[in-house]
């Protein structure tokens, strides 16, 4: 008997394969050319801090100023993929990722809406130049980034709107490591768990025991991740630092009036 032909993929499923294959050549042809330019290895931003970071965790130095005065996850990411004596395999493993979120955007917003909107959004992404810029950057927005994608994702899914407990708490530790490599999206925690009370869904999630399902496991899951980074700093520091230290010349510069001098920011 002849074999039945394999299925033809849906078109959406097409679009998402010829978005990934034009994301491909994008970044593929954007590496290249940045190899071919004598400034890989040298610092942008905050990359002196993370390079610190990752030296400091490669010699067990876990209680260095760095990983607590900057979001620490990236040094971690950094030191494990050996980025220090090879920028390229980060810069490598960004660029992946940065696919990965491409099929982030498109999931989602075909989940919330339709194919046409997901389509439109994942172009939109792509076309983004500030984004494969930080992807070839010893930097850790990509990083965080690509977790608070994955937030999203969780966010949104079918088994957290109905309050599947398990799913609520991986949500609440995908936020907790968002929060670790990029700690400005502490902001955003408060919104978020307060947004968990209201039904996204009718009906999946009328009844407030789903909610205050969902709620709880989200909070259990980012609690998790908090005090075991804080717990770990204290181990280490005598200092017990769930994301960062608050910047102490921030805080002395915002207790008075600024008078144009920059003694205040000494």
């Amino acid at each position: 008997m002849p074999r039945p032909s394999p299925r033809e993929p849906e078109p959406s499923q097409r679009a998402l394969v010829w978005l990934l294959l034009a994301a491909v050549v994008i970044k593929s042809v954007y590496f290249v050319q940045y190899l071919a330019l004598p400034i890989l290895d040298g610092p942008v931003f905050d990359s002196l801090a993370y390079l610190r970071q990752a030296n400091a965790i490669a010699a067990g130095r876990f209680g260095d100023a760095s990983l607590l005065a900057f979001s620490p996850l990236y040094g971690y990411l950094l030191a494990l993929t050996g980025a220090p004596e090879n920028l390229a395999r980060i810069v490598i493993l960004q660029l992946v990722l940065g696919c990965f979120n491409l099929v982030i955007v498109y999931q989602v917003a075909e989940r919330l809406f339709d194919k046409r909107a997901a389509i439109v959004s994942s172009a939109l992404y792509l076309s983004y130049g500030l984004l494969v810029f930080y992807e070839t950057k010893v930097m850790a927005e990509t990083l965080g980034l690509t977790l608070a994608w994955l937030t999203l994702s969780l966010c949104t899914s079918h088994a957290f709107v109905k309050g599947r407990l398990r799913i609520a708490v991986g949500t609440g530790a995908a936020l907790g490591f968002a929060m670790l490599a990029r700690s400005n999206l502490l902001l955003i925690a408060p919104f978020l768990v307060m947004s968990l009370l209201l039904p996204w869904r009718l009906p999946d999630d009328r009844a407030w025991s789903v909610r205050l399902r969902r709620m709880l496991g989200c909070v259990l899951g980012l609690s998790l991740v908090l005090l075991a980074n804080g717990s770990w700093n204290y181990r280490n520091t005598g200092m017990f630092v769930p994301v960062v230290l608050q910047s102490a010349t921030a805080g002395r510069a915002s207790k008075t009036a600024w008078n144009g001098s920059l003694a205040a920011f000494s």
